[in-house]
């Protein structure tokens, strides 16, 4: 699953709904503790919008 955000297209791992640090193709002189917390509120946003469109289809397609 891709999903679009002001960083780009980025790389979620259907599994885990996580994004990896490869998927950012990430330049220029960054420290981790600014990537992890970038990351965490992408891995945050990628987790809501996953349950919000899970529920959202679940609401659909229920069995009548």
């Amino acid at each position: 699953m891709k999903i679009k955000n002001r960083i780009g297209t980025i790389a979620v791992d259907a599994g885990t709904n996580k994004v990896s640090p490869q998927a950012y193709g990430i330049r220029g002189p960054r420290t981790n503790a600014v990537l992890a917390n970038q990351m965490d509120r992408i891995n945050k946003v990628s987790q809501f919008t996953f349950t919000v469109v899970h529920i959202f289809y679940s609401c659909i397609h229920q069995p009548h």
